[in-house]
């Protein structure tokens, strides 16, 4: 799991984030990667990993069981994806109506 997004807006990482940029360009030199992406590839990295944990719920709401536990129907969840075969889903990994959605 990704840390969440004010993890990566901390000034005080600031440092830590350097460093890690550091390391991705070493580990890329090691395995041969082209200098040309290599260079650039930490420098990609970290803001994708920043705008990824920008998207992701908060940390305390995942850690929340009440606010992270959502109960649907079938019914329900076909209707949010019909185009999945939810009624064949379930039985092939062993879960019944019972065990809930």
């Amino acid at each position: 799991m990704l840390p969440d997004a004010t993890y990566y807006s901390r000034p005080e990482l600031a440092d830590i984030k350097t460093a890690y940029q550091h390391y991705i360009e070493q580990v890329l030199t090691l395995v041969g990667w082209p200098e040309t992406g290599g260079a650039r590839a930490p420098r990609k990295s970290l803001p994708s990993k920043t705008e990824v944990a920008g998207a992701s719920t908060p940390l305390e709401v995942l850690l929340d069981p009440v606010r992270s536990y959502n109960r649907i129907t079938l019914r329900a969840l076909q209707a949010l994806a019909p185009g999945f075969a939810w009624a064949a889903y379930f039985p092939r990994r062993r879960l019944s109506r019972r065990q809930g959605t």
